[in-house]
């Protein structure tokens, strides 16, 4: 069973999808989704990074999320353009780099 439910911040519209299963909700509960989601907003804007080291971040702060999770969370904001991304070496690794897309940052400069 799947349903919506919408969350407001920089003037997009969230749908968090939230899935049930055998024996109660999915591991991460709807508010950490939206809030995950905003958090991510925060840092495409202030900076790039890549999924492990926000994976990473994300811990130290306190959201129980796995990393399969996390890059359905980021496919999807790329996917809806909320952040863009390109492949790069980073310390000798290939990594993907996420930014804030120029739609994103225009919404988070006028709120």
């Amino acid at each position: 069973m799947r349903w919506g439910s919408g969350d407001e911040l920089y003037g997009f519209y969230i749908v968090v999808e939230v899935v049930v299963t055998e024996g109660g909700s999915g591991a991460m509960g709807r508010a950490q989704r939206g809030a995950m989601w905003r958090q991510i907003v925060r840092v495409a804007v202030e900076r790039e990074f890549c999924g492990p080291r926000l994976l990473d971040e994300l811990r130290r702060q306190g959201f129980e999320v796995t990393a399969e999770r996390l890059y359905a969370m980021l496919r999807r904001m790329e996917g809806d353009g909320t952040l863009v991304s390109e492949h790069r070496t980073v310390d000798g690794q290939r990594r993907r780099m996420y930014r804030a897309s120029a739609a994103t940052r225009e919404r988070v400069a006028h709120e």
